[in-house]
């Protein structure tokens, strides 16, 4: 089949696609756009077919390549988090940790951790939503019986990177960047600064990793059978293992991103974009059902978290104009507003250096990537457009932290625009007056940033080092000694190098002799309450809460109050969410527990507080007691009502057992948090009644017992778990049947126009 003249235009202004891109772009055979690649008359650049046209490797090779060399980089970079001492600071080490350990814990111990009894006076785990409980990757542990250990947590947290370097590179290569090209812009992405400031929370770690594998299913440049593939992956994995409050935020910009690429892009008709956007948009529906056994038992219940209710009042973390220079420089300094967690939009030097190269048909044929970009900017910096948003959607308000929940959809396209920019500009060189202005006008931004960000003497040297380093790239790429495929090794070696440099001093994701320090805190704590707990054997096996969870108690010991110091919400170095690690009880939690409703609401009064802290407690009160509001309640607690016909005779992890013997009916109240989903069954296996109790004081568990005698089983279950159990199959069943469908479909564009 021999090319029109029309396919040969195509094949000119699409010089950075592979001959495999441009065949199926064109429905032609691959051999024949190989052909008229070499032959003459091509109006490609001899420059160009001796650069990225004239290696012509298949599309898996230019996969492995990339793969090699990133996990190269991944491995250096974070060499001492794998192999050394170095560990990860602030939340990671504490509750981050503590709650998968509990709940891999569990299942291996063959216990579905249904309620933490540990923790915050005992809540259900799945209200949680930083749980991960439903995170595929931790299952791998559960299922093959390994301890999640420390370091496998902190080397998890670094192949994380490496995973959205890679998607990155996917998703390069769908929006039609060369081979080395794509693996710079993926080199670049593994040293996003998002990555390393915000180290300590690693949902929003997990969250930048997910997203690249998102944006390359909803290109339209994909074809169908990878959307199918991708799209509701990274969404089961954004929902089960991302931050929670980011999930709003990353649905509206794909939205927006869809929406750009229909009124924005310029390959095929009006009408097949929209489809295009539909049928992605139904991809990103089936993969909020895939992880509807997370979601949609939480969702149902939100009414009992008191973040819910108090959204709209929260306080936020922006970007000012001033974090817009920490593209290319450190945010190490005391210049910049918002926390040190929460800062850097770091890109390297090169590739935003190379954004000041970005023509005009480039920045057209990738309009949709700087829709994407602009709307990122304005909703980042919390600006009008943000208040706007937010008022039609208030949703996207459920998060506080808008820096971090749109930052990657600003950084990820000024990456892929600056790599499109090179791309260009090697196969097209710029004039020696062009090159001069370009690099000029980074040069000056550089400087303007220099002066109002000042950092430590030795990060500003090196800073001035990477802009020098990038004048004489530029210089490199304007005269251009090299062909274009040596060009593209030297600007992924000066990435790789440049994001090693930049991050190198901070300490937000590295710090020396971490498994020590965090032995001397944790001892320290523990010896000032007495608890005999030995840390190596009990945080890196997990023997004393494997002990406890075998354990059937006669009855629940006290509960530890929190330090004076502390409020509801425990300082870190107080280790209050010790329970998940060693199965103690403990009144608090770091966060996590903390955050419903109903236990703030207890810890925060110091009567209700001490009731719930004493040993496990049985108030039988008459039939008739009203136990409505907390006044009661408080009455009935300092009457030491405890009359005869009620003994706990087990409490463990999954239920409270009670012998009782009652000459009429009674009213059982516990010193145990209440919420939707207890219940217990009075009498044998035949004829048993089933019981649901209320919320006495709206705070604790109270049951009607009828008269007789016989045993009470406590146990509890997640309200609508059933519900998202059926929902996650049927919807892997139909994402089973979508990629099988589409397994042999051409891209959506793949015929003739």
């Amino acid at each position: 089949m021999a090319l029109s003249e029309k396919d040969k235009a195509f094949i000119r202004e699409n010089r950075s696609l592979s001959s495999r891109q441009l065949a199926k772009r064109l429905g032609v055979p691959r051999t024949e756009v190989e052909k008229h690649l070499q032959g003459p008359g091509t109006g490609v650049r001899a420059s160009s077919a001796a650069g990225f046209s004239a290696v012509v490797l298949p599309a898996w090779a230019w996969a492995v390549l990339a793969a090699l060399v990133l996990t190269a980089q991944n491995l250096y970079v974070f060499r001492n988090h794998y192999w050394g001492n170095l560990g990860v600071p602030g939340d990671f080490s504490s509750v981050n940790y503590a709650i998968p350990f509990f709940w891999i814990t569990c299942l291996q111990e063959r216990i579905f951790p249904h309620w933490v009894p540990f923790q915050a006076m005992g809540y259900p785990l799945q209200i949680n939503m930083v749980s991960n409980l439903f995170y595929p990757p931790f299952w791998l542990f559960a299922l093959a019986g390994r301890t999640y250990t420390m370091h496998a947590a902190i080397s998890i947290q670094w192949m994380h990177v490496l995973f959205g370097a890679v998607g990155t590179y996917f998703l390069a290569r769908r929006l039609g960047i060369a081979p080395l090209v794509s693996l710079a812009a993926a080199a670049a992405y593994q040293s996003f600064g998002g990555f390393y400031y915000t180290a300590q929370h690693d949902t929003i770690v997990r969250s930048y990793a997910a997203i690249p594998w998102l944006l390359s299913g909803l290109a339209f440049s994909s074809s169908l059978r990878w959307a199918a593939f991708a799209v509701p992956l990274a969404v089961l994995l954004l929902i089960t293992g991302g931050y929670p409050g980011a999930l709003m935020a990353t649905f509206f910009m794909s939205a927006v991103y869809l929406a750009a690429q229909v009124f924005l892009s310029g390959e095929g008709t009006r009408a097949d974009r929209l489809r295009a956007a539909l049928v992605r948009g139904g991809l990103l529906a089936l993969g909020v059902l895939l992880a509807s056994v997370h979601l949609v038992p939480a969702w149902l219940q939100r009414q009992e978290l008191a973040r819910y209710s108090e959204f709209q009042s929260q306080d936020l973390f922006i970007y000012r104009w001033k974090d817009f220079f920490t593209f290319c420089l450190s945010a190490q300094t005391d210049s910049l507003y918002i926390v040190s967690g929460m800062r850097s939009l770091f890109v390297t030097v090169p590739v935003f250096g190379m954004l000041f190269f970005l023509r005009k048909n480039e920045l057209r044929r990738h309009a949709p990537l700087a829709a994407l970009a602009v709307v990122a900017a304005l909703m980042v910096t919390g600006s009008l457009f943000y208040g706007m948003a937010t008022a039609v959607l208030p949703p996207l308000k459920f998060s506080r932290f808008p820096c971090a929940d749109y930052r990657v959809f600003l950084c990820l396209p000024v990456i892929l625009l600056g790599a499109a920019a090179f791309s260009r500009a090697s196969e097209d060189r710029p004039g020696v007056v062009e090159a001069a202005v370009r690099t000029a006008a980074f040069l000056a931004f550089f400087a303007v940033g220099w002066n109002l960000l000042p950092a430590p003497a030795e990060i500003s040297r090196e800073a001035l080092v990477a802009a020098g380093l990038f004048a004489a790239f530029a210089a490199l790429v304007a005269w251009r000694p090299l062909p274009a495929q040596a060009l593209a090794a030297v600007f992924v070696a000066f990435i790789v190098f440049n994001g090693i440099q930049s991050h190198r001093h901070l300490s937000l994701w590295q710090v020396d002799d971490f498994y020590a320090k965090q032995e001397d805190e944790f001892r320290s704590s523990i010896d000032s309450s007495g608890e005999a707990y030995d840390f190596r054997r009990d945080m890196t096996g997990g023997a004393a809460l494997r002990a406890r969870l075998k354990e059937e108690l006669p009855a629940r010991p006290a509960r530890r109050i929190p330090d004076k110091r502390t409020e509801y919400m425990p300082g870190a170095f107080n280790h209050a969410w010790r329970g998940y690690l060693t199965g103690v009880f403990m009144i608090g939690d770091y966060s996590s527990g903390m955050q419903l409703a109903r236990q703030k609401k207890a810890f925060e009064d110091p009567f209700i507080q001490a009731f719930m802290a004493e040993p496990s407690r049985a108030l039988v009160l008459p039939a008739d007691a009203k136990l409505d509001d907390l006044d009661a309640l408080k009455r009935a607690i300092a009457s030491g009502a405890s009359g005869p016909g009620v003994k706990m005779k087990r409490y463990s992890i999954d239920g409270v057992d009670y012998d009782v013997d009652l000459a009429r009916p009674a009213i059982l109240v516990e010193n145990e948090m209440y919420f939707p989903g207890w219940s217990a069954r009075a009498g044998g296996e035949k004829g048993a009644l089933t019981i649901r109790p209320t919320a006495a004081g709206g705070l604790v568990r109270a049951w009607a017992l009828p008269a007789g005698r016989y045993e009470l089983r406590t146990k509890f279950r997640m309200p609508h778990f059933t519900l998202g159990i059926v929902l996650s199959l049927a919807a892997l069943i139909l994402w089973a049947a979508t990629f099988v469908l589409t397994a042999a479909s051409r891209r959506l564009f793949g015929k003739k126009s």
